[in-house]
C-alpha cells in the first residue's frame, strides 16, 4: 500500500472513532444528566414499565437501579468523549445497546407507554425516533469496538482512575441533590415562575386510532389511517392532551374547587405535596406541623394538604397519623409528581405562582425554628436555588478536569518527544 494511501486509511479511521466518540459521548452525557437531575422521574419510570409488564420490584430496589443506570450512562458518556478506558468504554456501550435496542423497538411496535423516558423529562421524544435514534447509536458504536484503542486519548491511560473518579462524584452529588432536595434543573411542567392554573382551560386534544393486523396492533393518526383493505381493523381510539396536565383540586365530595384555593385569595399559599400517601413518611410529620404552626400565626399565608389520588380514607388516615389540623384536599397523583419531587414536598404560592419548592425532609430543624419565630421568612425557608448550585459544580467538575489535564501535559509531551526521537 502506497504511504498516500495509508495516511488516507488513517485519517478515514480517526475521523469515523472521533465522530463515534463525539456523538454517542454527548448522547450518554445527556441521558445519564438528565436521569441524575430528576431521579425520581426515573423511579416513576421504571415503576411504569415494570406495572404494565406486571413485574412489580420494591422501590428501594428501584431506586438502586434509577442511580446505576444514570452514573453509567453519564460515566460510559465520559469516557467515550475523552478516550479513557479505549478498550473497555466501547464495550459497555455495546451492552447497553444491546439491552435498549430491542426493548425500544419492543416500545415502538407496541406503545406500552407513551415515552421511554430516555432523557427524561428535559427532551421527551417518541417511542419511533427513540428506536432511530438507538439504531444510529449501535452503528456508531462498531467502529470504536474495531479501531478505538488506536487512536489517542485526551488523558494518558494512568490518569483514567481521577478522571472517572470526579465524573462519578460530580453525576452522584447531582442525584443526591435531585433526590433528597429538587431537581437542579426543573424541566418539568410546573417550574419556579409558573402558575398553576394557566394552562387549565387550553384545549390541545390530538386523537390516535389504534387498529389492528395479524395480532399486531398499530396507532395511526387522523392524517394517515389505514385504507379498508389493507387489512387493518379498527379497535379503539386514545385521546392525547398535548402540553402539561390540568390541575385540578377536589374536596371529600369530589368537586372541583381549584379556582377557590387557588384564585385571587389575597394571601400565599404553602401547597403540602403528598403524591402517594400510602408511602408518606411520618417522620416528617414534626416539620410540617412547625409549618402548620408558623402559617396559623399568620393572615398573609394559608397552608394546605394535597394527598394524590385520595378518597375520604385516605384523608382521614392521614389526619389521624400526622394529628393533621390544616385542611386537606385530593390532587391526581400524577400532577402532584409533576409538581414537586419526593414522597412530601412543600411548595411556596406567591400571587399564585410557584415561588418555592422542596423536599420537606431537607427543611432543618434550625431553619424552620427561625421562621416560627420570625427571624426567618417562610418563602427564604422553602426556597432552592438549584441552577446556582449546578453551575458551581459544573465549574468545580470542568475546573478540575483542567487541573488533570494540565498536569499531566509536561508528561504526554515528553512521550510525544520519545516517540518521535525514536522514529527518527
Amino acid at each position: 500500500m502506497k504511504p498516500k494511501d495509508i495516511l488516507s486509511n488513517r485519517l478515514f479511521i480517526s475521523g469515523s472513532i472521533w465522530l463515534s466518540r463525539i456523538v454517542i459521548g454527548i448522547c450518554f452525557i445527556f441521558s445519564g444528566f438528565a436521569k441524575a437531575d430528576d431521579p425520581w422521574g426515573t423511579i416513576f419510570k421504571i415503576e411504569q414499565y415494570l406495572s404494565v409488564w406486571e413485574m412489580p420490584q420494591p422501590r428501594s430496589l428501584i431506586i438502586a437501579a434509577a442511580f446505576s443506570l444514570a452514573i453509567a450512562e453519564f460515566m460510559l458518556g465520559i469516557a467515550v468523549l475523552l478516550g479513557i478506558y479505549r478498550r473497555n468504554a466501547p464495550k459497555g456501550i455495546a451492552l447497553m445497546m444491546l439491552i435498549f435496542l430491542p426493548l425500544t423497538g419492543y416500545i415502538a411496535v407496541t406503545s406500552p407507554v407513551d415515552d421511554c423516558g430516555c432523557f427524561g423529562d428535559a427532551w421527551v421524544i417518541s417511542n419511533t425516533m427513540t428506536f432511530i435514534k438507538n439504531i444510529l447509536l449501535t452503528l456508531l458504536t462498531i467502529p470504536l469496538l474495531w479501531w478505538n484503542k488506536s487512536v489517542p486519548s485526551i488523558f494518558t491511560p494512568g490518569l483514567q482512575w481521577i478522571i472517572s473518579t470526579i465524573s462519578i462524584a460530580y453525576i452522584f452529588i447531582i442525584a443526591m441533590f435531585g433526590f433528597h432536595i429538587q431537581p437542579l434543573i426543573d424541566f418539568r411542567s410546573f417550574p419556579i415562575g409558573s402558575t398553576l392554573t394557566e394552562d387549565n382551560e387550553a384545549d390541545n386534544m390530538s386523537i390516535t386510532f389504534i387498529y389492528e393486523k395479524d395480532g399486531q396492533r398499530k396507532e395511526f393518526d387522523t392524517a394517515n389511517l389505514p385504507s379498508e383493505d389493507s387489512g387493518w381493523v379498527f379497535v379503539d381510539r386514545k385521546e392525547i392532551k398535548s402540553g402539561r396536565s390540568p390541575f385540578i383540586i377536589e374536596n371529600n365530595e369530589g368537586d372541583d374547587i381549584t379556582e377557590n384555593l387557588l384564585g385571587d385569595s389575597g394571601s400565599d399559599r404553602l401547597l403540602l405535596i403528598i403524591p402517594e400517601p400510602q408511602r408518606a413518611d411520618l417522620a416528617s410529620t414534626m416539620q410540617i406541623n412547625q409549618l402548620w404552626r408558623m402559617t396559623a400565626k399568620t393572615d398573609s399565608v394559608s397552608m394546605i394538604a394535597l394527598l394524590g389520588d385520595a378518597g375520604n380514607e385516605d384523608i382521614s388516615r392521614w389526619q389521624d397519623l400526622s394529628m393533621a389540623e390544616y385542611p386537606i384536599y385530593s390532587t391526581e397523583a400524577t400532577t402532584l409528581k409533576e409538581l414537586a419531587r419526593g414522597l412530601i414536598s412543600a411548595v411556596y404560592l406567591h400571587n399564585d405562582t410557584i415561588s418555592a419548592k422542596i423536599s420537606i425532609a431537607a427543611l432543618s430543624t434550625e431553619d424552620l425554628a427561625k421562621a416560627e419565630s420570625g427571624d426567618k421568612d417562610i418563602e427564604q425557608v422553602l426556597s432552592f436555588n438549584g441552577k446556582r448550585l449546578l453551575w458551581w459544580l459544573t465549574v468545580l467538575y470542568i475546573g478540575a478536569l483542567g487541573i488533570v489535564f494540565i498536569a499531566a501535559l509536561p508528561r504526554r509531551l515528553y512521550l510525544l518527544h520519545k516517540l518521535r526521537h525514536k522514529k527518527s
